[in-house]
């Protein structure tokens, strides 16, 4: 046990003690500054909301200074610095070279805010300044974690550092500041071949053994060079020199990154900051527009998928297709089941295809369900390919989440909301023309960041209670039709909770919705909320639609 340390600890706690004792003789001077009569030094006390405390004999003149200094401190979040420091050396006491890097930093800290101050009002205080850390400087040295005083530290050394101190001259401020850069640069660099996780191994051949999925390769070397193809151990495309394809492709297609970019509200493009542009790359090459720059969007998250490999960690599923193929026009169609048999069938081959793709651009898959076993679920017929045997699909909520399953004994991703609200409304078109429920939406208080819905039954013959949950969307209404609001990014998935609340009859209930966290503020427009209500017999026996309410954002 070191019995010096523990002298240090309680000395620390008595001398918090007492200035907390005289905190109830404190005049206020300013905001979070305070003049005291019992304390001999100006200092900072405080972690999450720190205070400087100024001795009450303080001369009007070295107000100013001392200030400056103490909010130095602050600014640069020492009594933060001051207190991880001492938690440091709490836990290694037992070594010698923590103390001296304790005392040295806090050492550190004062000369830099003692130049600051020289820097920020003059060098004509020198002889002041000194004065005043003569007058203010500390009989005794305590090695504790706050407060940060003003006389405290190497008190000579101080001194000297003041006196002797000079502006530093803007040639050397500048040679300074490009060594930081050119240092800053280098310890950021990504060295070309340093972390690549599954590296070229071998000639990418569709149909060759162990060879995963069907890509163009001449597609990409079209292109460009750069943008060579081989596989990886795994079977998987990989780009012969990612790094090289990466740079050159930010090049050739920086007018569609940062059109996918403005159009999504993403984080600016990099090689650690591209996930969420393969996504939406994809998503967007079903809008309507320019037809060659929606293909760029789509190439965007072909490109990056195959980007991906390279540094991907994870075994990969060896029956994952991969989302690069080209699609084949092959009489698809989707299925409502419900309750366990069929009960409506579409043929959608624009949303089959929108799903289907959509998918197969997520590289995080997980192990599935028996289909089976499931009363409520779609079933997606889609042929990615002619010699493709994938040709099925099931979409369902799992844990109140959609997710799309390849085949029935695959392997499940997590299914894009906006897909699946689609596919749930293309079921219920027909019967919402024909309300016999007699269900009316309308909204008030609205706002860019929310409104409330007020659910009116009135009349209608519901065969039993009418029921709504907390899931709604939103579209906004642009070249002449309704299209919905994409999700901002989410650090986790969006889980709505399961709850369902009562539509009474012949009444109007009220439901207040904020979408900041989903859509964020909302531009002008006009936009209409959608919510499903079910008309509820019993478990397994229900109807459901979706009703609108449309609004407009000023």
């Amino acid at each position: 046990m070191d019995f010096r340390y523990c002298g240090d600890g309680y000395i620390q706690y008595n001398f918090l003690y007492k200035i907390k004792a005289q905190f109830n003789h404190l005049t206020p001077l300013k905001e979070n500054i305070y003049l005291a009569d019992h304390i001999s030094t100006p200092f900072v006390l405080g972690v999450k909301k720190p205070k400087i405390y100024l001795p009450s004999s303080l001369l009007e003149n070295e107000q100013n200074y001392i200030i400056r200094h103490e909010l130095c401190h602050i600014k640069r979040l020492d009594h933060i610095t001051r207190t991880l420091g001492f938690i440091a050396l709490s836990v290694h006491w037992f070594n010698p070279l923590v103390w001296i890097a304790f005392a040295l930093s806090g050492k550190d800290m004062e000369l830099s805010c003692d130049e600051a101050v020289m820097k920020s009002i003059g060098t004509d205080i020198k002889a002041e300044y000194s004065q005043s850390l003569l007058r203010f400087s500390t009989t005794k040295k305590m090695i504790h974690a706050t407060p940060l005083a003003f006389g405290e530290g190497d008190t000579k050394s101080r001194v000297k550092n003041v006196l002797n101190y000079k502006r530093p001259k803007f040639w050397m401020v500048l040679i300074t500041a490009l060594l930081c850069v050119v240092a800053i640069f280098c310890l950021v660099s990504n060295p070309a071949g340093t972390t690549i996780q599954n590296p070229y191994v071998q000639e990418y051949v569709v149909g060759a053994t162990g060879i995963l999925g069907s890509v163009d390769t001449e597609e990409y070397t079209e292109i460009s060079e750069d943008f060579v193809i081989g596989a990886d151990k795994y079977g998987r495309a990989v780009f012969k020199d990612p790094h090289k394809a990466f740079a050159t492709f930010e090049t050739l297609y920086a007018d569609t990154i940062e059109l996918i970019k403005s159009e999504n509200d993403l984080k600016p493009f990099s090689h650690k900051n591209y996930e969420m542009y393969k996504v939406y790359g994809i998503q967007m090459g079903y809008n309507e527009g320019d037809p060659e720059m929606l293909a760029r969007c789509v190439f965007v998250s072909r490109f990056l998928d195959i980007y991906e490999n390279s540094f991907d960690k994870t075994v990969p599923n060896t029956s994952y297709v991969e989302p690069t193929v080209e699609v084949k026009d092959t009489e698809p169609f989707i299925s409502k089941v419900a309750n366990g048999t069929v009960s409506a069938t579409l043929e959608n081959e624009d949303l089959a295809k929108q799903i289907v793709m959509n998918s197969l651009a997520i590289s995080a898959a997980f192990e599935g369900v028996d289909i089976d076993t499931l009363d409520n679920y779609y079933h997606i017929h889609y042929l990615i390919a002619e010699d493709s045997t994938r040709k099925d699909y099931y979409a369902f909520l799992l844990d109140g989440r959609p997710v799309l399953q390849f085949g029935k004994d695959g392997r499940y991703v997590r299914l894009n909301d906006e897909l699946y609200d689609e596919l749930v409304k293309s079921f219920q078109q027909d019967t919402i023309k024909d309300d016999t429920w007699g269900i009316t939406l309308s909204t008030v208080d609205v706002t860019p960041k929310g409104l409330t819905i007020a659910y009116t039954q009135k009349d209608g013959a519901p065969t039993g209670d009418l029921q709504t949950g907390s899931h709604y969307w939103v579209e906004k209404y642009q070249t002449n039709k309704w299209v919905s609001l994409m999700h901002l990014p989410q650090e986790h998935d969006i889980a709505w909770t399961s709850e369902a609340w009562r539509i009474p009859t012949d009444d109007t209930v009220e439901w207040k919705v904020d979408w900041q966290w989903i859509y964020g503020k909302l531009s002008k427009g006009s936009y209409r909320i959608g919510k499903s209500i079910t008309d509820f017999r019993k478990t397994g026996d229900y109807d459901e639609k979706v009703y609108y309410a449309v609004f407009e954002i000023e």
